[in-house]
């Protein structure tokens, strides 16, 4: 007759529980070989070299990640690299005792005294060792070296853009704010930003949408004929080889597309200027995170580094109220001017990696570095969001960026444009090449 005590009713409702924990079950058991499955398979011959591995996020709970053995990705390029030297060295005829990677990953040659002579004359001749720029150098390595694909940065006067465009990679500097600081050490906390390293504007849209807590969908690329881009001439000036004449042929591609191209002007970025020359905002606020928090971390400083708190370390209070007041000033007419355009673009730096012997120290490093953050440090001091793309090798074959610079708080919009740039001058693999050696 039914009802809540019918006893048939009853049993099946106890059938259906059970099937129901029977499904979690598996359900459970499935997720948990796949999420566990890779530690123990991840020796078998048949895996990839590179040991990426396929597991289960089940702290996002909905996506699937590839994890990346980096330790074994960078193993297997030693092991390329002492195969191609060893070839190298017995088609030279230059006697060798042994060539092993130790424990610390060097790779250690053992020869005679004259052999080690004509082996330092090959490496010097065959390996140029330059200087990638930026506390995001190794970022920009690691996207070039293959050893990643979404790297971070931080960027308070370039220091995401410089590695990007000296390495040939896609670099985003986020709007002043729009990304959390927490767990960064604190270089300028007045200037500081995080961002992104990618090897396509792309993969930078992707990972901007994975990380910023407002843009929830990838960026789409902006419409060419509706975009306008402005010129500041000053950027253009003082260039190294090649580099301005670069951008500028970029910017003609992009003109027979439909993109408006014109003079522009922001005379904030003298404003800018003085204040960096002074020594900005970077270096007192980060003398004073040394002193109170790192003391004994001072006398390890690198001595360009300390040079830099000598100079500039010491003002007064008003003094440093005086450069935040102007800096303030300056960021908030600067945005206003934006009103008539969508970014400015120009030469992400005015020079190209130069070699490390340049600018390893004293003067030559002091030149360097105010050459390569010059067209960079106005973006922060000012707020503006920043993107800078490959746009082609210089005539010593280095990569030049070409930068955009846009309104603060229009990141989605200046990925859409950089996505639009990026879809008529193509990417890094075609604007490049391949990168020598890899």
């Amino acid at each position: 007759s039914g009802g809540f005590g019918s006893p048939r009713l009853g049993k099946t409702s106890m059938r259906q529980s059970l099937v129901i924990r029977l499904v979690l079950l598996v359900v459970c058991l499935a997720a948990g070989a796949v999420y566990l499955a890779p530690s123990f398979v991840s020796g078998l011959w048949f895996l990839p070299e590179n040991g990426i591995r396929l597991g289960l996020d089940l702290q996002g709970g909905s996506h699937l990640v590839l994890e990346v053995e980096v330790e074994k990705a960078v193993e297997n390029r030693m092991r390329r690299v002492r195969s191609t030297l060893r070839d190298e060295l017995r088609e030279r005829g230059i006697a060798f005792q042994g060539l092993e990677i130790n424990d610390s990953g060097e790779l250690v040659i053992a020869a005679s005294a004259a052999g080690m002579e004509r082996i330092r004359d090959l490496l010097s001749a065959e390996f140029t060792v330059l200087e990638v720029s930026g506390s995001s150098a190794g970022a920009g390595v690691s996207l070039l070296e293959g050893t990643a694909v979404v790297a971070l940065g931080s960027d308070t006067a370039g220091s995401v853009r410089v590695p990007a465009s000296f390495t040939g990679t896609v670099g985003l500097k986020t709007s002043y704010g729009r990304w959390s600081l927490e767990g960064i050490v604190p270089l300028s906390p007045s200037l500081d930003t995080a961002g992104v390293l990618t090897r396509s504007v792309e993969d930078a849209a992707l990972a901007f949408a994975a990380i910023d807590p407002v843009c929830r969908t990838p960026p789409e690329p902006a419409d060419p004929a509706r975009l306008r881009l402005g010129v500041i001439e000053s950027l253009f000036e003082d260039c190294g080889p090649g580099v301005a004449e670069i951008v500028r042929a970029a910017l003609a591609e992009l003109e027979e597309r439909g993109v408006t191209v014109e003079a522009f002007d922001l005379p904030e970025m003298a404003d800018a200027r003085a204040v960096f020359a002074e020594g900005g905002l970077a270096v007192p606020e980060f003398v004073a995170f040394i002193e109170n928090e790192l003391p004994e971390f001072k006398a390890t400083l690198d001595p360009n580094v300390r040079s830099r708190f000598e100079a500039f370390g010491t003002l007064t209070s008003t003094e440093y109220l005086g450069r935040r007041m102007r800096i303030a000033r300056a960021a908030t007419a600067a945005n206003a001017r934006f009103a008539g355009i969508d970014a400015i673009v120009a030469p992400t730096t005015p020079i190209t990696a130069p070699l490390l012997q340049h600018a390893a120290e004293g003067e030559g490093y002091r030149t360097h570095n105010m050459a390569a953050l010059r067209n960079t440090m106005p973006g922060n001091l000012l707020e503006l969001c920043g993107l800078t793309i490959p746009a082609g090798l210089d005539g010593s074959g280095m990569p030049v960026g070409l930068q955009l610079l846009a309104a603060r708080g229009t990141d989605e919009r200046l990925l859409s444009i950089g996505l639009a740039v990026e879809g008529i001058i193509g990417p890094a693999s075609r604007r490049l090449g391949t990168p020598p050696g890899l």
